[in-house]
């Protein structure tokens, strides 16, 4: 008995039984695969439709955001973060920066949004062609952008907390109230 549970046969059993285990799972999902596909359902289209799906999400918009300001690259940041925000946009007009700043009503993001239109579209005259880069942070600006995407957040997930009353689930019929 003490032969069998010495060091050496259990570590020789933990691997045995580790690729019983693996081999176990990999029978199991070509299992999966095989019932799946018996119904109709491909596998690999789904994975293509998620992927898309990921594609098109808010946050992988706003994770181009942030990889183009932690680079420091102004243009870069302007047009992702444009981007962005025609993501989450459901207006009927097209979002600006401008319109983003004022609806935060953050100054930190008042100063971001004025320093980058002046690096941008000031005049060749006022602007050296290195001093922009000195000037402008993309990493502060992130930081900005990304507190006044948590109040937006915040303040759509409970419409009540602004003093705006809850909308009508049947709004053809008149309340009593």
């Amino acid at each position: 008995m003490r032969a069998w549970l010495s060091r050496n046969n259990l570590a020789c059993m933990g691997k045995k039984s580790m690729a019983t285990y693996l081999y176990s799972f990999i029978f199991l999902l070509i299992a999966i695969r095989r019932i799946l596909s018996m119904k109709g359902i491909s596998v690999r289209s789904w994975l293509a439709e998620r992927q898309k799906r990921m594609a098109d999400a808010e946050i992988t918009y706003f994770k181009r955001f942030r990889k183009a300001s932690l680079s420091n690259d102004p243009r870069a940041s302007l047009r992702e973060l444009v981007s962005w925000l025609d993501r989450t946009n459901s207006r009927l007009t097209a979002p600006t920066l401008e319109q983003f700043t004022r609806e935060s009503g953050m100054p930190e993001l008042l100063k971001g949004e004025e320093a980058l239109n002046c690096l941008l579209f000031a005049p060749a005259a006022k602007a050296a062609p290195l001093e922009p880069q000195k000037k402008w942070s993309g990493k502060r600006f992130y930081r900005v952008v990304a507190q006044a995407r948590r109040e937006q957040i915040r303040r759509a997930k409970r419409p009540q907390s602004r003093g705006e009353p809850l909308l009508s689930l049947n709004p053809g019929v008149a309340s009593d109230e």
